[in-house]
């Protein structure tokens, strides 16, 4: 679990800064931002994301990806390469400043493979109403993901099916919306309040 309190109360009192804050970070205020947050590291798999950013040829789409790591040379080579538009590469971001890019984004994405226990990325993203696409490598995947409901799961280093789930939340306002308002009512029952409750009830 993660501080649900916390990321909501700031959710709460900014998500009428959307537009302000995608200026601020130098973003399109119109594109749908596809949001990574991770190190730049074979375990999360970022240049996944980036080869089904790629596939997905979506000019009005923004992918942003937190972090930093031994990839990111490897990841600029194959944008120049590609002739990538519309990826930011981040460097590292202060944990302070990370809920900005969750509030301003549309999907979140984690494409980690062996490695990633759990992923509480994914936790952090669901408490700002986002929809999620989770590896069904990563342990969150089987708990935090209600297939169709609030997201997807693809099998990792699957592109086709992640650039397919990616597309599928894009397309449609109305069930994005519906899939972020999910995330958020599952995400309550992950909280510290409800760790601690189980821990009392499992030890008596």
């Amino acid at each position: 679990s993660v501080d649900n309190e916390r990321f909501r109360s700031y959710y709460k009192e900014n998500i009428h800064k959307n537009s302000l804050l995608r200026q601020e970070l130098g973003l399109n205020v119109d594109h749908k931002i596809i949001l990574y947050s991770g190190k730049y590291i074979e375990k999360k798999r970022p240049l996944d994301l980036l080869k089904a950013f790629h596939l997905l040829g979506d000019d009005n789409s923004t992918l942003v990806m937190l972090g930093e790591g031994e990839l990111r040379q490897e990841m600029e080579k194959y944008i120049l390469a590609n002739k990538m538009k519309n990826v930011l590469l981040t460097g590292f971001v202060n944990q302070s400043e990370v809920s900005k890019y969750y509030l301003i984004s549309d999907v979140f994405v984690m494409c980690s493979g062996k490695g990633e226990t759990w992923g509480l990325s994914v936790n952090e993203a669901m408490n700002f109403h986002l929809p999620i696409i989770v590896s069904e490598t990563c342990g969150s995947a089987h708990d935090l993901v209600k297939e169709g409901a609030n997201g997807f799961s693809f099998h990792e280093g699957n592109i086709n099916d992640l650039t397919h789930s990616i597309k599928e939340i894009l397309r449609n306002e109305k069930k994005r919306k519906q899939m972020g308002e999910a995330s958020s009512e599952i995400i309550e029952s992950y909280s510290y309040s409800t760790c601690v409750r189980e821990l009392v009830r499992n030890a008596i």
